[in-house]
């Protein structure tokens, strides 16, 4: 746990509860909500102490988790087309929503009216449903792979981290249309995205498994205008 304020370790945590920690976020209430993708848990822990608060079960293979208004948590499966919605104070199953036809479903982001964005990786689409009763609203086709999604809410745009064609997609959140579509770029060489968030200044941050890459994007235009390099096998950012 890191300080925003001067970048020092104000806490180290150790827990076991599998041996694969894929994903987290944090709830309204300043919890922490990890996923394991080995044995299909997720642990919520206290935000100040690191202290585990509960367990629960999962769908098989968890990928992406993500905390809404209401402090409901959402989760996706690698193996299923299966979108489970929990409770954020007691960790009960609030819904189980089927998306599209079959396995993949990978990042997840919360709109701006509280509706639930999903990437299908497998399927090369991202549903957009509704945050109360998990109805599917709308899809729309993306570029290949994609597998992490994040909202500029500023703009109201959509961002899409396709790691097969390289590149981050930029569309449109009332409509879905796509409106930009920007290569990942790093001298002569395109990189694969893995991860991607949006700052407070609207910018968008990258990762790229592949040269050990994090990109600074402007949200507007798609340029470039940082890359860092940083330790080996990066797989996530927020």
């Amino acid at each position: 746990k890191l300080s925003i304020k001067n970048d020092k370790i104000i806490g180290k945590y150790k827990y076991y509860v599998g041996k694969d920690p894929i994903a987290l976020t944090i709830d309204k209430q300043g919890n922490v909500w990890v996923l394991q993708a080995d044995n299909n848990i997720i642990v919520k822990l206290n935000g100040k102490t690191g202290s585990i608060i509960g367990k629960y079960r999962d769908a098989k293979w968890p990928d992406a988790i993500v905390a809404d208004y209401s402090n409901n948590i959402w989760t996706t499966s690698l193996r299923s087309n299966i979108v489970i919605k929990l409770n954020g104070t007691n960790g009960s199953v609030v819904g189980v929503y089927h998306i599209g036809k079959g396995p993949g479903l990978m990042g997840l982001a919360v709109g701006k009216s509280g509706d639930i964005w999903v990437v299908n990786s497998d399927d090369n689409y991202i549903t957009k449903i509704n945050g109360i009763t998990g109805a599917t609203m709308a899809e729309y086709p993306i570029g290949k792979h994609p597998i992490a999604i994040a909202m500029d809410y500023r703009l109201n745009s959509v961002f899409v981290a396709n790691s097969e064609s390289k590149s981050i997609m930029k569309l449109d959140a009332k409509t879905g249309e796509i409106i930009g579509d920007y290569p990942i770029k790093s001298g002569k060489y395109q990189r694969y995205p893995t991860s991607l968030a949006v700052d407070g200044a609207g910018n968008v941050w990258i990762v790229s498994l592949e040269g050990d890459r994090i990109f600074e994007m402007n949200a507007k235009n798609g340029m470039i205008m940082k890359e860092y390099t940083v330790m080996n096998w990066p797989s996530s950012i927020a």
